[in-house]
């Protein structure tokens, strides 16, 4: 009797392990095929390849990009200079980020050190501190203004210091924020600089679009 029932425990944990392996590589599969679909992806329309993704209307835009173009950076130069106003969120230093947009926009500087002399319309936050990102942005386009726009530069930054759940969080937040204020927030993000499924969680949350 107990070999028998040593040999029945035996077959059903053979029949479970093989039945998590099975559908690991079910979940493993839909993983690829959601990926194989991103480049297809938009919620309003199609991207050509290398064309500059059309900044969204009051709504949050994900752009994944795989060449080290930046064609995004031209939309937003061009509506800088027809006056809109435009606040960049960068881990890179104010000099780098005045090259990038010389119309001066207001930059949320990624740092963990506070300890920097700043120019006027810079302001220092650490990476890990989402809610006074999403407040400076707050205080930046007040409800009743003429819109404007959000370039979130730093993503990849700011995930490395954070849990992907808080950054869905954080990005739900921000989106919220564009539609009521009526801004344009573009989240260009390298597209092997985070994980597949952090992508595919991406692309089920968000309008998002793929570019070369």
């Amino acid at each position: 009797m107990m070999m028998l029932l040593a040999g029945t425990g035996l077959i059903v944990l053979m029949t479970w392990t093989l039945y998590r392996i099975r559908a690991h590589r079910n979940k493993m599969r839909n993983f690829d095929e959601t990926a194989m679909e991103i480049g297809r992806m938009h919620h309003e329309e199609k991207e050509t390849a290398r064309s500059a993704p059309t900044l969204p209307e009051s709504d949050l835009l994900i752009v994944m990009f795989r060449s080290r173009g930046r064609p995004w950076r031209g939309a937003v130069t061009s509506k800088m200079e027809r006056g809109a106003k435009v606040l960049v969120v960068s881990p890179r230093p104010p000099a780098e980020v005045r090259t990038m947009y010389p119309k001066r926009p207001v930059h949320i500087w990624l740092d963990r050190s506070t300890a920097h002399d700043v120019p006027e319309g810079t302001f220092v936050i650490n990476p890990t501190n989402l809610s006074s990102i999403l407040e400076e942005i707050r205080s930046a386009f007040p409800i009743g203004g003429r819109g404007g726009i959000v370039v979130f530069e730093g993503f990849e930054d700011v995930l490395s210091n954070n849990a992907i759940d808080r950054m869905i969080r954080f990005l739900k937040m921000l989106q919220n924020i564009s539609r009521e204020r009526g801004i344009s927030s573009v989240v260009p993000l390298p597209y092997k600089a985070v994980p597949q499924r952090v992508r595919n969680q991406l692309v089920d949350g968000f309008q998002s679009v793929v570019i070369d």
